[in-house]
């Protein structure tokens, strides 16, 4: 007899041969999936190492896609069967699935894990033998992105929105008064879904530091508007750009609101939109000191077309004063100053209340000194109504009478004040003329006087909370620090120049 020697033996071999759709890296010859939809592609090599044919063959693959496990060469005698010798090769598809790039991987069963690959197993087996598997694994990127632009509309919700990134190209809120609308878009620019979405708006302005949640928790703020989460899961999926419209209370001035977007993917982006929201059509306030200037003074010189900033933004469009009845006797007689001829005929019209002053003492008054000031309450207020009064006419509003902390009350009382202690009608605090006009030799109120300090001849303001308010005003367009915006502050005229050439070229608002 002669012994014979049963080895039955194969080995399995499983090889990523490329990833459609993938990438590759020709220093580590290396491919990877960058996106959902990519196909890797496999090759299985199954070979006879025993000296027996092996049959029964049998394999499985839990992570290739149903029914691409193909046969492509090596079964030279056609007989389903396994010779010595011979080497059978296959080929075989994985769809990359979005969930796998979200999590980082799969495992050899299919299952989701956080390993950054996806591993797939062969197992192969045959009736005279046990079974053999071979793994391999496929490399999947993981690049989350995001991108937010923040746009603003002053026009409305339905305007034309702008990517106003900067101060000079910020849009002129010309709805005066009305709400300032926003746009934010987000973008997922990478290749995995983004979870957690947090979006911030950060109102940074005039010292503020306001910040309002737009979306957190998959939870909107109320009264704003989501468009683009297409199936509504609150998941910032690959290929969404979700727009969030809303809008925020106006609020004068220049300001900066920035939005930030952070999600569980550690990315994160932000954007800035620059806008001023004007109070009123005028050009906005000026203080005595500017009336009392060069060009200041060309305003309000009685001579027309020699303002050398007439019309420029910030500054009335021309001549200021008007013929005005200096005395009440119904004839248009001067240029002078008619304090609190709200109509601008020149007249004290019934129910107004007017204080007459010539230019000649209102550029005294608008030029005195502090020491003067100080030493006569009556030289600060005028000097205060006489700004105001200039305020006004170059456009800029000052309120009701019906509103107690407005500049046209403050000055109405001012115009009262003036009349009991600076007027030529009516004896020294009296007061109450519908009509008086400037007298310089008038008695001069100590600031530390009850004619100061105590409750004013119009019942409402003393002479200090007088001055305070129209000088306030005449500065910042407030009658207080934190009050009211009657009027933009005209200091702020180089922005809105800017501004305005800005928009004749690029924004149309």
């Amino acid at each position: 007899s002669s012994p014979l020697v049963y080895n039955p033996d194969f080995s399995v071999v499983k090889s990523v041969a490329s990833i459609t759709g993938g990438t590759y890296d020709a220093g580590t010859k290396l491919w990877t999936a960058d996106s959902a939809g990519d196909k890797v592609n496999y090759t299985i090599a199954v070979q006879n190492l025993g000296n027996i044919t092996l049959t029964g063959f049998t394999y499985s693959d839990p992570n290739a896609d149903g029914g691409t496990i193909t046969y492509v060469s090596g079964d030279t005698d056609g007989d389903n069967a396994l010779d010595v010798g011979e080497t059978w090769t296959f080929s075989a598809v994985h769809t990359v699935t979005q969930g796998e790039l979200n999590s980082k991987g799969t495992n050899d069963a299919g299952a989701l894990d956080t390993d950054g690959d996806t591993d797939n197993k062969v197992t192969v087996d045959f009736a005279e033998t046990s079974e053999k598997s071979a793994s391999t694994v496929s490399l999947l990127s993981y690049a989350p992105g995001i991108d937010l632009v923040k746009y603003v509309s002053v026009t409305g919700k339905d305007g034309s929105y702008v990517d106003a990134n900067t101060a000079a190209l910020g849009p002129q809120n010309v709805n005066i008064g009305a709400p300032v609308f926003f746009q934010v878009t987000v973008e997922n620019k990478g290749i995995i879904d983004l979870t957690n979405v947090k979006i911030t708006d950060l109102n940074t302005s005039n010292g503020g530091n306001v910040s309002v949640t737009l979306f957190e928790n998959k939870t909107l703020l109320a009264g704003a508007i989501l468009a683009g989460d297409t199936d509504s899961d609150g998941i910032l999926d690959v290929g969404e750009k979700w727009t969030i419209t809303y809008s925020q209370p106006f609020d004068s001035g220049q300001h900066v609101n920035t939005a930030t977007v952070t999600t569980a993917e550690n990315v994160t982006d932000s954007d800035a939109a620059y806008y001023y929201s004007i109070v009123n059509t005028g050009p906005g306030v000026r203080t005595p000191g500017f009336w009392g200037s060069p060009n200041g003074l060309e305003f309000w010189d009685g001579v027309a077309n020699n303002e050398s900033k007439g019309g420029m933004t910030g500054f009335a469009k021309g001549e200021l004063t008007y013929l005005v009845d200096s005395n009440n006797d119904g004839v248009l007689d001067s240029k002078g100053l008619l304090l609190g001829d709200l109509d601008k005929d020149g007249i004290t019209d019934l129910g107004e209340n007017t204080f007459y002053v010539s230019l000649s003492d209102a550029k005294a008054l608008i030029n005195a000194s502090s020491k003067l000031e100080n030493s006569d309450g009556a030289v600060k207020i005028g000097r205060d109504a006489v700004a105001t009064w200039l305020n006004y006419l170059a456009g800029n509003s000052l309120g009701t009478d019906s509103d107690a902390k407005s500049p046209l009350t403050y000055l109405n009382d001012g115009i009262d004040f003036l009349q009991a202690w600076a007027g030529k009608a009516g004896p020294v605090g009296g007061g109450g003329e519908v009509f008086d006009a400037w007298d310089s030799n008038h008695k001069a109120v100590k600031t530390n006087s009850s004619a100061w300090t105590g409750a004013g001849e119009g019942g409402n303001y003393s002479g200090d909370a007088i001055h305070n308010a129209l000088d306030y005003y005449n500065n910042f367009g407030q009658t207080s620090y934190g009050g009211f915006k009657y009027a933009d502050d005209g200091d702020d005229g180089g922005f809105l120049k800017a501004l305005a050439a800005s928009q004749s070229t690029l924004h149309i608002i």
